[in-house]
């Protein structure tokens, strides 16, 4: 299976993965959740070190 989300949708899914830890609640969900929560946030932290990445390629502007 795969789902596309925008990068807010990604960025809401994963504070919400973050308030579920911080209050624990994270404990009462089934494995399988607190599993698909890892995968979008791997998914995002990826995403993000490959927009670095193209970024540092860019030309710099040399101004005369």
């Amino acid at each position: 299976m795969k789902i596309e989300f925008t990068n807010d949708e990604a960025y809401q899914l994963i504070k919400l993965y973050d308030l579920l830890r911080d209050t624990d609640m994270i404990d009462d969900l089934p494995k399988e959740i607190e599993s698909a929560f890892d995968k979008i946030q791997d998914e995002q932290v990826n995403y993000q070190r490959k927009v670095e990445k193209a970024q540092a390629k860019q030309p710099t502007p040399q101004w005369s």
